[in-house]
């Protein structure tokens, strides 16, 4: 084996004795000292041996001081420092390089200059200042700002500061009670959250009055239509698709129907049964109509006419002061007669609500849309069941329910038969069987279109063509001719497809004969004007029919409806095969 230089550990070791007896290039008894007679084997054998018996270098650590003999350990004293002699042999890997000092200099130097130039030079002011305006002695209204902009959150008011409402955030009883020790200090000490006490459902109640009131109600005052069941575009054809959106009073009154829901459930939770119970239930029926909400509608009439009805008595169940200022203000009449029958009233509503919408149900809860396909086959499934209830109601209320029976029979006819014209009568108060109810007038819109579908189709296997007037015709050519209005060809057309403005009235229609009955209050002597004002309202009458006859033929033959128009003796018409 060649002789080679090895490494030394002179360093170490002067660093571990305190710089005792430094030699240049390590001891005879080190590790890593430089073997003379390295071709020799014995001799090497030897020098292992002698490196043993005195202590060679260990990998533990000492606690004393190390003997002068004692050979290098890898720990080195903090308090000891190298002095020049110890720096060992130039091969040493311990040997210090004669530039190390000026390179830790330089480091610390750049770890200083990159600390003070670095992206933050100034870290951001975290003062707060803290006004305090304290309202009440136990709520205090504290504003906390920054100097950097940033707001910090108040912990004593949750949700950004807002004031918690313990009413608006109620928890139906099917999704479990909260507990006082779950809720946050501001609601625990609004109250008791319990829903299946008699005094929360009392303040539930107030609640949702007080929303109507000073919420609902200006809402709905200042739109029109105030609610799309109000609107006569949705039982009207239209080009395209139909918006489903709803206005902000629309969304306000959905939102009070849930909460109402939370209260039935409630009341079903405590098995309360009283006329607190009946004016609740009544209350979601109405709303559900107002709203369009079948499944609401199906969930509440049930229970209410066959259960909490007939165990209840009539002097506690009196209509709410909330339902009537809804009636007056979206203006839905009733006759004196059903104003004294309020409980049959809803009788009448859950027998049509089982005759117009039970058709749509497809599964439990759910409720295919007005004017989807096959929903004229399913209606044969309300009139079976329609005829089972009447009999069931009819054993329960007697004899007074049988001006009620009338008008739900005459709807039954209707839809058995497909007759639009039996259902035209109805709804403008024509038929012998006496005035619709304004409530039972709401539920009974909702078949139009499918009567409208199903008497179309009957139509066309009847008739080879229908007779237009001359202003559908220029509505379809695009042409305008003096002289020439409306006629009677299509009168009939528009009463077989429910298109009269006086079952569906215009918006436009509507307000100009409500300007002109205000005129007639406000001034007597400025009756006699009114004749030339009523012709227009007729003629705009004829031409909103005509606009929707135009939009039905549209909908159901497309861009080929100018192919079909075909010349007459006397007028033109349109192929409808």
């Amino acid at each position: 084996m060649a002789d080679q230089s090895r490494w030394s550990s002179s360093r170490v070791a002067h660093l571990r004795t305190g710089a005792q007896q430094p030699p240049p290039s390590g001891t005879q008894q080190s590790r890593w000292a430089t073997n003379s007679s390295a071709n020799s084997s014995g001799s090497l054998h030897s020098s292992a041996a002698a490196s043993t018996s005195s202590s060679s270098s260990s990998w533990r650590p000492r606690t004393d001081k190390a003997p002068p003999s004692s050979s290098s350990t890898w720990r080195c004293t903090r308090s000891t420092q190298p002095s020049q002699a110890a720096v060992g042999s130039a091969g040493s890997r311990w040997a210090s390089s004669p530039i190390s000092a000026t390179q830790d200099r330089s480091v610390s130097t750049l770890t200083d200059t990159l600390a003070r130039t670095s992206i933050t030079s100034e870290p951001p002011s975290t003062t707060i200042s803290i006004h305090s305006s304290s309202r009440t002695p136990t709520s205090p209204a504290k504003s906390i700002t920054r100097n950097d902009g940033l707001q910090v959150r108040d912990a004593s008011r949750p949700l950004g500061g807002k004031s918690l409402n313990r009413l608006a955030l109620l928890a139906s009883p099917s999704r479990g009670l909260d507990s006082t020790p779950s809720l946050s200090t501001d609601l625990s000490s609004q109250g008791s959250m319990d829903l299946t006490l008699p005094q929360v459902q009392a303040e539930l109640r107030e609640y949702i009055s007080t929303r109507i009131n000073r919420k609902a109600i200006p809402l709905l005052s200042g739109s029109s239509p105030a609610l799309n069941v109000l609107d006569s575009t949705r039982y009207l054809p239209a080009k395209g698709k139909v918006g489903g959106g709803v206005g902000a009073g629309e969304e306000e009154l959905q939102q009070i129907l849930l909460l109402v829901r939370k209260l039935r459930e409630a009341l079903v939770a405590s098995k309360r049964v009283d006329g607190f119970a009946v004016e609740v239930y009544e209350l979601s029926a109405y709303l559900a109509v107002l709203c369009g909400d079948v499944p609401q509608l199906a969930a509440t009439v049930p229970r209410l006419v066959l259960e909490l009805y007939p165990s209840t008595p009539q002097t506690a169940a009196d209509e709410g002061e909330d339902v009537g200022k809804l009636a007056t203000l979206l203006r839905i009449h009733s006759p004196t007669s059903a104003r004294k029958d309020k409980r049959l009233r809803l009788v009448s509503l859950y027998l049509l609500q089982t005759l117009c919408l039970s058709g749509r149900a497809t599964r439990l809860g759910q409720y295919a849309a007005a004017g989807s396909s096959g929903w004229m086959e399913n209606l044969h499934r309300g009139l079976v069941e329609y005829i089972s209830l009447k009999d069931t109601l009819s054993k329960v209320y007697g004899e007074h329910l049988e001006p009620h029976l009338l008008v739900c029979d005459a709807v039954y006819t209707a839809i058995r038969d497909a007759d639009p014209f039996k259902l035209s009568q109805l709804l403008r108060g024509q038929e012998r069987a006496g005035l619709v109810d304004g409530w039972q007038k709401l539920v009974v819109m909702q078949i139009v279109p499918v009567v409208r579908s199903a008497a179309w189709e009957v139509a066309r296997k009847a008739y080879m063509y229908m007779p237009i007037s001359s202003r559908v015709l220029d509505m379809i050519v695009g042409e305008v001719r003096r002289g020439e209005g409306g006629g009677e060809g299509d009168a009939f057309w528009v009463e077989l497809l429910l298109l009269s403005v006086e079952i569906l009235p215009n918006a436009s229609v509507a307000q100009s004969s409500q300007g002109s009955s205000d005129k007639r209050e406000v001034t007597p002597d400025e009756w006699d004007d009114d004749d030339e004002s009523s012709l227009d309202t007729s003629d705009a009458s004829e031409k909103e029919q005509d606009a929707r006859l135009l939009t039905f033929l549209t909908s159901q033959f497309g861009i080929t409806l100018p192919d079909r128009i075909m010349p007459l003796k006397q007028g033109h018409a349109i192929k409808l095969r």
